[in-house]
C-alpha cells in the first residue's frame, strides 16, 4: 500500500517529544526570509489557533516565506501580532488583544492593505456576493457534530420548559461577522420563539459580556466554547443547548487572499499553504495526554479544550476548502435576509493551493 504523506509524518513525529509549541531555535530559522511579508489579518479564536501556533513555531519561516499578522486591540488600533505565545498571551490577559473582524480582514484585504487573511464563513461569502476580490485557499478550523465549539447559554436560575419561558429574556451575540447573530436567530426560529418576544443585543464586546450576565443586563445568548468555560466555571450560566440546531461544520474560518495577490505570488500562498499543513500533521502525532489543555500560553497555545459537552474547533487534513459547507451555510443566510441573492462560490475558491503544497510534501510522490 502507498503511503501519504501524513502516515509517514505521523508515524516519524509520534516519537518525538511534543511539547504544545516547539520554540524557534538558530537551526530552525536562522533568520528571517528574506523579501517582503505576506501580510495576514488575523483573530485570536480556536478555529485560527492551529494557524497562530504555526506562525509562532517558525512554521512559516521554515517554508522560506515570512508571514505577518496583523489584528486589532478591541475599540482601539491596530496590532501586529508578536512572534511568541507568551508575548500574545500576556498582550490578552484584559481580553481585548486579537479581536478583528472578519469584515474588517476583508476590507482591508480589498483596499490592498493586506495580502489576505483568516477569516469566518459568513464574512466570505458576503464578500463574495459583494464580488470582492478575495479567494479562499484553505480550510482553517471547525466545529464538529458530536461536541460543537458553541452554542446557547441563560444565566443560573432561568428555567425554560416551553418556548413561552423565553419571552422577555435578554440575549445577546458576540462581537463578530454575521454568522453569530445569525445563528442565534436560526436558533429561535428552531425553538419556536418568535424575535418580538426577546430583546436580542448583536456585537457585544466580549469584554462586556460577563459584566453584563452578572449585572442582569443579558440573560444569555449564543456564545463560543472559550468563554463558555470561563462561565460555567464561575457558575453565572448553564448549557442550554450546544449548537445542533444547524450544522455545526458550518462554522468555519478561511485563509484567503487578494485575487492579483495569489495570481502574482501563488508560490507564497502554496507555502504558507505548506507550513500550515505540516504543523496540522504534527500536532495530529501529540499524544492525547501531551496536548496543551491549560491557558499557561493563551488562547492560541490551547490545543484542548472540553466543557459542557462541547470542544474546541478541528483541522482537517488536507485542509481543502469544503464549498458544501459553505453553500449550507450562503442558504442559511438567504433565509434570514442577510443576502439578496446567492452566487456560485466555486468562483472564489482555488483548491489548487492545498493540491500543490500536498504534492510538495515529503511522501507524497510530487
Amino acid at each position: 500500500m502507498k503511503k501519504t504523506f501524513l502516515t509517514v509524518a505521523l508515524a516519524a513525529l509520534a516519537s518525538l517529544p511534543a511539547p504544545a509549541v516547539r520554540p524557534l531555535s538558530a537551526a530552525d530559522s536562522p533568520l528571517a526570509p528574506a523579501g517582503p511579508a505576506v501580510r495576514l489579518g488575523y483573530f485570536i479564536g480556536g478555529r485560527t489557533s492551529l494557524f497562530g501556533r504555526a506562525f509562532a513555531d517558525g512554521s512559516f519561516e521554515r517554508e522560506g516565506v515570512r508571514v505577518e499578522l496583523t489584528t486589532r486591540w478591541l475599540r482601539g488600533p491596530l496590532a501586529i501580532l508578536p512572534l511568541s505565545l507568551e508575548k500574545v498571551a500576556a498582550l490578552e490577559k484584559d481580553g481585548r488583544f486579537g479581536k478583528m473582524k472578519g469584515s474588517e480582514i476583508i476590507d482591508l484585504v480589498s483596499a490592498g492593505e493586506l495580502d489576505g487573511g483568516l477569516v469566518g464563513e459568513a464574512s466570505f461569502i458576503k464578500a463574495a456576493i459583494a464580488g470582492k476580490p478575495v479567494v479562499a485557499v484553505a480550510l482553517l478550523g471547525h466545529d464538529v457534530k458530536d461536541a460543537p465549539g458553541h452554542g446557547i447559554v441563560l444565566r443560573k436560575g432561568i428555567v425554560i420548559k416551553s418556548p413561552a419561558d423565553f419571552r422577555g429574556l435578554k440575549l445577546i451575540s458576540r462581537r463578530a461577522g454575521p454568522a453569530d447573530a445569525l445563528f442565534l436567530r436560526e436558533f429561535l426560529r428552531q425553538e419556536g420563539v418568535p424575535e418580538r418576544d426577546v430583546k436580542i443585543t448583536d456585537q457585544v464586546d466580549d469584554d462586556r459580556i460577563e459584566p453584563m450576565l452578572k449585572k442582569r443586563e443579558a440573560d444569555g445568548g449564543y456564545l463560543h466554547l472559550m468563554l463558555i468555560s470561563h462561565l460555567l466555571e464561575s457558575g453565572e450560566v448553564y448549557v442550554y443547548r450546544p449548537m445542533n440546531w444547524v450544522n455545526p461544520e458550518t462554522s468555519l474560518a478561511l485563509l484567503v487572499f487578494r485575487r492579483d495577490f495569489l495570481e502574482a505570488h501563488r508560490g507564497l500562498a502554496v507555502k504558507v499553504a505548506e507550513g500550515y499543513m505540516k504543523r496540522i500533521a504534527y500536532e495530529r502525532a501529540i499524544p492525547h495526554d501531551r496536548r496543551e489543555k491549560t491557558r499557561r500560553a493563551g488562547k492560541t497555545g490551547l490545543m484542548e479544550l472540553d466543557s459542557g459537552g462541547m470542544s474546541l474547533p478541528v483541522y482537517d487534513y488536507p485542509p481543502k476548502v469544503r464549498t458544501v459547507l459553505l453553500d449550507e451555510m450562503q442558504e442559511l443566510m438567504k433565509v434570514h435576509g442577510l443576502l439578496k441573492g446567492t452566487t456560485d462560490l466555486s468562483g472564489f475558491v482555488d483548491a489548487g493551493v492545498v493540491d500543490e503544497a500536498l504534492r510538495a510534501l515529503p511522501g507524497t510522490g510530487k
